[in-house]
C-alpha cells in the first residue's frame, strides 16, 4: 500500500468518525488561530463589526430563501442591493441629506426597481433567472 492511499484511507475514517463534528471543530479551530494571530480578534468591538458587516448578507438571505422556496430565482438582488448602498452612501455623505429621508429614499428606489423588475418579468413572460435572448 502506497504512503497516498494510506493517508486518503486515514482521512476518510477520520471524517466518518467526526462526522457532523466537523464543522464546529474546524470553526474552533480558525477562531483559536485568529486569536492567536491578533489580539483584537476576540474583542465585543470586532464582534460587533463583524456582525454589522454581514448584517446586509443576512437579510439578502432570507428574502432569496423566500423566493427560491417557491420555486422561482431573482438574480438581480445583488444589484438592486448595491444599487441602493451606493444611493444611500451619496445622499449621506455628498448630500448631507437627513438619516430618515436616506431611509425613505432607499427604500423607494428598491420598490421602485422590484416592481420595474417585476413587472418586466410577468409583462414579457420572462424567466428571471434567464436572460431575454436566445
Amino acid at each position: 500500500m502506497s504512503a497516498t492511499t494510506t493517508t486518503a484511507t486515514g482521512l476518510s475514517r477520520l471524517r466518518s468518525r467526526l462526522g457532523a463534528h466537523l464543522g464546529p471543530l474546524v470553526l474552533v479551530g480558525m477562531l483559536v488561530a485568529a486569536s492567536q494571530i491578533s489580539p483584537y480578534f476576540l474583542r465585543l468591538s470586532n464582534f460587533s463589526n463583524l456582525l454589522r458587516q454581514v448584517s446586509e448578507n443576512g437579510i439578502v438571505a432570507v428574502g432569496m430563501t423566500l423566493v427560491i422556496l417557491t420555486g422561482g430565482i431573482d438574480l438581480s438582488v445583488g444589484s438592486v442591493l448595491a444599487l441602493t448602498n451606493c444611493l444611500a452612501a451619496g445622499l449621506l455623505v455628498w448630500q448631507g441629506a437627513p438619516l430618515w429621508l436616506v431611509a425613505v429614499a432607499v427604500l423607494a428606489a428598491g420598490a421602485l426597481m422590484g416592481a420595474i423588475n417585476g413587472a418586466i418579468i410577468t409583462r414579457a413572460a420572462w424567466s428571471p433567472s434567464s436572460p431575454p435572448w436566445p
